[in-house]
């Protein structure tokens, strides 16, 4: 189970989420007899900061999520992207947030969990700049 988280609120709780012993990661397997089995679920979640609320992020809260990421239950980094539909932000301060996102993922050797909407071009040429030293990167797209 992939946990997506928005803001370093809800990556907070995604990651008390996937702690080990949280009790909805234990499932209860009917078995024939009559005691259930417990089944513990692999969980992981991402960090980052949705480009929705970049504009409450400053230098503190990259350095905490850069700090942060090093748990091993924060898989890949996201979600984030670029999406020029709805611009609650600028075009120049999403893409220079879109650009510190794939810096960190760069020097963690992470996995980017991405969006586009109606930025391919722009997109598509800082995954380039980047690309040899991503993991991999899933990208969802909206058409």
């Amino acid at each position: 189970m992939l946990v997506i988280s928005s803001t370093m609120e809800e990556f907070q709780k995604s990651l008390a989420l996937c702690d080990y012993n949280h009790p909805l990661r234990r499932l209860n397997s009917p078995t024939k007899s009559s005691e259930s089995k417990t089944i513990r679920l692999a969980c992981a979640c991402t960090s980052d900061v949705h480009s929705h609320y970049v504009d409450q992020s400053d230098a503190e809260s990259w350095a905490k999520l850069n700090t942060e990421i090093a748990d091993k239950q924060v898989s890949p980094i996201g979600e984030c992207g670029l999406n020029f539909n709805r611009n609650f932000l600028t075009k120049s301060n999403k893409l220079y947030v879109f650009n510190q996102q794939l810096n960190i993922a760069a020097e963690k050797n992470m996995v980017m969990y991405s969006r586009e909407r109606d930025a391919l071009f722009d997109q598509i040429s800082l995954l380039k700049m980047y690309s040899k030293s991503l993991k991999f990167t899933v990208i969802m797209v909206f058409v």
